[in-house]
C-alpha cells in the first residue's frame, strides 16, 4: 500500500491477472474492491459476507500504476507463498481463499504495532504516498495515483502541508540583480533594457 497508494479494499482485491510484473516496466491495474454482501440465510438471518467487486470505489478509481522495485519484490513474494487465492487468484486472500476482511488486516496492524510507540494506519500509507508524490512532483500526479476524480479531495484529505515555503532563492535573487541593472540604467541616463 505504501508503493501504490491503494485503498485497503483494492489491495485485498487484487488478483494475479491484475499484475504485469515481467514487464519493462512492471504494473498493477485497479479493477475491483472487497465489500460486505449482504445474504439471507435459509433460517431467515441477514449475514454479511466479504466478496470482490469487479469494479473499485469510482470510475476514476480503475487505473493502472507503474510499479517500484520493492512493489515487484513484495507482490512476488506473496504470490511465491503459494496461498489458495480461490477462483478469482487473489494476491491477498483469507487464509481460506476468499477475499481477506479489511477489518482484520487493521486488527493485525494494530496487534504488531502493540509496544513500539507507533500509530500507523492503512489510510496512513495513502496519505504518505500522496504528500510524497505531491510534494516531489504534482497535486496532479497524486490524484491520478490515488485514483481521485479531483484535486481538491487529494488536497483536503491526504496531501499533508509541510508549512516550509520552496527553496526560492533563485527567483529572488534575479529580482535584486534585475533591480540593481534597471538603477544602474536609469542613474546613468541610458534607456532600461528590454
Amino acid at each position: 500500500m505504501i508503493g501504490t497508494g491503494l485503498r485497503i479494499g483494492e489491495c485485498l482485491a487484487l488478483r494475479q491477472t491484475d499484475l504485469d510484473l515481467d514487464a519493462e516496466v512492471p504494473t498493477l491495474t485497479v479493477t475491483g474492491t472487497v465489500v460486505r454482501v449482504e445474504e439471507t440465510t435459509p433460517a431467515g438471518v441477514v449475514k454479511g459476507r466479504l466478496a470482490r467487486q469487479s469494479k473499485p470505489k469510482s470510475d476514476t478509481s480503475r487505473r493502472t500504476i507503474t510499479l517500484p522495485d520493492f512493489v515487484v519484490t513484495a507482490l512476488r513474494e506473496a504470490i511465491g507463498l503459494g496461498f489458495d487465492g480461490g477462483p478469482d487468484k487473489l494476491v491477498f486472500p483469507s487464509t481460506e481463499g476468499t477475499p481477506r476482511s479489511p477489518g482484520r488486516v487493521r486488527e493485525q496492524l494494530r496487534q504488531a504495532r502493540e509496544g513500539t510507540g507507533i500509530t500507523v494506519t492503512p489510510h496512513d500509507f495513502r496519505r504518505t504516498i500522496a504528500t510524497r508524490v505531491a510534494n516531489e512532483t504534482t497535486i496532479a500526479n497524486a490524484t491520478a495515483l490515488l485514483g481521485h476524480a479531483d484535486e481538491g479531495t487529494t488536497v483536503r484529505h491526504y496531501v499533508r502541508r509541510t508549512h516550509i515555503a520552496p527553496d526560492l532563492r533563485t527567483v529572488i535573487d534575479q529580482l535584486i540583480t534585475q533591480t540593481s541593472v534597471d538603477e544602474l540604467s536609469t542613474s546613468a541616463g541610458r534607456p532600461q533594457p528590454q
